[in-house]
């Protein structure tokens, strides 16, 4: 699925721009690699975590575009079906996982599941910002990249950068990111609460900020 083909898209759950950038980081905007040559295998994409202590151990595996990840194998024929073959249902997928996380992941209850860096950027609001703009406006969860290009930037510096004011850990370069980005647009400048929900699309932890910070940069640009 190349990236034109998302911008027919609509939805009211979730920012486009945002998943679009999820999207970005997650598969590189493929559901499917394109053989190139002689080579006529086609298969979906797919990523594997290996984080048990052990080498060789696959402990999840995520499918397409927005890499759904399942912690069991083989696959069910219907997950087969519905989300890895399926490209409009993997869409499905991430659109409910990134709405659950704005919903239930932000501001919490409990304290386990509201997002830390959230609150140390002094939102103190119960309710999670949907946008800055009403629902009759055009630039209702469409407007990202703008707001993006507005929030200002900073270098993230792994071994220097906190996750967030007063936080005890830094960036760190992982088995999945590097740990040091420049021009990252600016996460609590944001008018919404997005950028905390997108983290935790990808769990927790020090790979969840680097996740976001990517993220936010591929919002700016693409």
């Amino acid at each position: 699925m190349k990236f034109w083909h998302l911008d027919a898209l609509t939805s009211t759950d979730v920012p486009l721009p945002f998943l679009k950038a999820i999207f970005k980081q997650e598969s590189n905007l493929k559901h499917f690699y394109v053989p190139r040559g002689a080579d006529e295998d086609n298969y979906i994409v797919v990523g594997m975590d290996t984080n048990a202590g052990e080498k060789y151990i696959i402990t999840s595996r995520g499918y397409g575009l927005g890499q759904f990840t399942l912690f069991h194998h083989p696959p069910k024929k219907s997950e087969v079906k519905n989300f890895m073959v399926g490209i409009r249902g993997n869409i499905s997928k991430a659109i409910a996982e990134l709405r659950d996380k704005f919903e239930y992941f932000v501001t919490g209850p409990p304290v386990g599941r509201r997002a830390d860096d959230r609150f140390a950027d002094g939102r103190t609001q119960k309710k999670p910002l949907v946008c800055q703009y009403e629902e009759n406006d055009s630039r209702y969860l469409t407007d990202c990249k703008t707001c993006a290009m507005k929030v200002g930037k900073q270098d993230i510096v792994a071994e220097e950068t906190p996750y967030y004011e007063g936080s005890k850990n830094t960036f760190k370069k992982t088995q999945y990111h590097p740990g040091s980005y420049k021009g990252v647009p600016i996460r609590k400048n944001f008018p919404c609460d997005w950028p905390y929900a997108m983290r935790r699309y990808n769990g927790s932890g020090v790979n969840s900020y680097n996740y976001q910070a990517r993220v936010l940069k591929h919002l700016a640009s693409i």
